[in-house]
């Protein structure tokens, strides 16, 4: 891995990540102990395991790979349903009935939870296709001891990296649009570019908000730009407030405008995407909305396009009802007319 500068304003490391170094050189020593075939470090996110870094192996894992957490065995060690070390997996009922017993071999297994701030962050795990011999139980003191050195580092870079990520908030300050007070397009690909990188780094998730106002060009065209500069600002208004401080907001186009929810799950996007959508209706501010989030695997910016995709299809769909609420209402019925005519008697 190639040393790493910061280039967030006031700082200027150039070391290699805290974390990438720790857990490299954690798993090559832990191998050194007990050979088994994969080594790993994870990242709990719901109901997934996101491998951040692991050993060479034979069951074709690399990290950002990602494998379902209730089949696991850290999810039954995490829940005291196994013990840290199992020279044979086939001795605890909680591991050998487990769903990846089924779908790979998994004859021993060693595991102990990485815990910051209280909560478990992941696990420091190793699987092998063999039995262990019964003398790999003394592993567990150094395993544990292992596991609480990396969840020190663990949170100590996250915290680090929640500096950093002010510095550049500030630092993106200084391209803002002048007419909402909001991001303008080169802040936007900046922060993708840096939330990316931690969405790798610790396997976060995050998730991409894309707005269009539908009523700009009606406005400008029927009550004049400075109308229509009035809807901008009113719309950048509702989404910084609705927003998180950690997200980011910024006009992306003319009547576009994008939202990064830093570390926010599918579910938390949603919900955001539900008070956009509630505050622009207060607002008055017609507007079409979509929201996509970062899948293990992928990128922000292919979260952005899915977004883009997911506010065109919102677009359609409220076109289409429009019209058919046009044609579905009674045509009018004229008045009718009662004439007086005079009498021919």
């Amino acid at each position: 891995m190639e040393p790493r500068t910061w280039t967030a304003t006031g700082l200027a490391l150039a070391t290699r990540p805290e974390l990438a170094s720790a857990t490299g050189t954690a798993l090559r020593l832990l191998r050194q102990h007990a050979a088994f075939d994969l080594w790993m470090v994870t990242r709990i996110d719901d109901d997934s395991l996101v491998v951040l870094d692991c050993t060479e192996n034979g069951y074709g894992l690399r990290p950002g790979h990602v494998v379902p957490y209730a089949a696991s065995l850290d999810w039954r060690m995490v829940h005291g349903q196994g013990p840290r070390v199992a020279p044979r997996v086939t001795d605890v009922p909680a591991y050998a009935t487990a769903g990846v017993t089924q779908v790979m071999p998994v004859a021993a297994f060693a595991a102990a939870p990485l815990v910051v701030d209280g909560e478990v962050f992941g696990t420091l795990s190793a699987y092998d296709p063999l039995v262990q011999p019964p003398s790999l139980v003394t592993l567990g003191p150094t395993l544990d001891g292992v596991a609480a050195l990396l969840s020190n580092v663990l949170a100590l870079e996250l915290r680090a990296s929640q500096v950093v990520r002010r510095a550049e908030r500030a630092e993106v300050e200084a391209h803002v649009d002048p007419l909402t007070q909001v991001g303008n397009r080169l802040a936007w690909t900046k922060v993708l570019v840096e939330e990316e990188a931690r969405c790798r780094r610790y396997g976060r998730p995050a998730c991409v908000i894309s707005v269009d106002l539908d009523g700009l060009k009606k406005a400008n065209d029927q009550l004049g730009h400075d109308a229509g500069d009035r809807l901008l600002r009113s719309a950048a208004l509702v989404l910084r407030r609705v927003s998180r401080m950690c997200d980011q907001v910024a006009r992306v186009g003319g009547d576009e405008f994008g939202v990064i929810a830093v570390e926010a799950s599918e579910l938390e996007g949603r919900q955001l995407l539900d008070r956009i959508s509630s505050a622009f209706t207060t607002a008055g501010i017609e507007a079409s909305v979509g929201m996509a989030v970062r899948e293990n695997g992928a990128t922000l910016d292919d979260a952005w396009k899915a977004a883009d995709a997911a506010m065109y299809r919102h677009k359609r769909r409220r076109l289409q009802e429009r019209v058919s609420a046009a044609f579905a209402a009674p045509p009018e019925v004229a008045p009718r007319v009662v004439v007086d005519l005079p009498s021919m008697a």
